[in-house]
């Protein structure tokens, strides 16, 4: 989901909060074999927005009339809020090791509770290193799609619907 109005850091933390409130009802209330889809579900959706929040920067740096133009420095920045929103909670739960900080960052945490972030002996460093960086690529992805004007969408009408034959029609 892309708020088109709020700047795209804020949009970002919103962006987190959302996914963070709805996955952590639905994720940590089902039993294993379903947390597993259900994250996966959730965490595609958050990597949806944060691809959405890159690709708008993207396609409002390439107009011919922006003052700012394309670069890499952008969407590094993006990535690395969005890591910052992911990891600095993480960070404050193992400063501070308090079982309210610890339920509070699991709440904050629930878009990528399925893949172990937060165990109950501390946190795994492979699902934070995978998480980060693949909302990585996406942060690239997002704005190279929208420097260079491509959609995703022509390609997934293609694969939902068929061309309707001429003899169907004439019924």
């Amino acid at each position: 989901m892309v708020e088109k109005r709020m700047h795209p850091l804020l949009g970002l933390l919103w962006n987190q909060l959302m996914y963070a409130v709805v996955s952590f009802v639905i994720v940590t209330t089902v039993k294993a074999p379903w947390q597993l889809v259900f994250g996966l579900f959730f965490f595609f959706l958050y990597l949806s927005g944060v691809y959405g929040y890159a690709k708008k920067a993207g396609t409002g740096h390439q107009k011919s009339y922006s003052k700012i133009k394309p670069h890499a420095k952008f969407p590094t920045a993006y990535a690395l809020v969005a890591i910052g929103y992911f990891l600095i909670p993480l960070g404050i739960a193992y400063l501070l090791p308090y079982e309210i900080v610890r339920l509070i960052v699991i709440f904050w945490e629930a878009p990528f509770f399925f893949g172990g972030v937060v165990t109950m002996g501390g946190f795994s460093v492979l699902p934070m290193t995978i998480f980060s960086g693949v909302i990585i690529v996406f942060t690239y992805l997002g704005y190279l799609a929208g420097v260079k004007q491509f959609s995703v969408s022509p390609y997934i009408v293609k694969l939902l619907y068929r061309p309707v034959k001429k003899d169907e029609t004439d019924k």
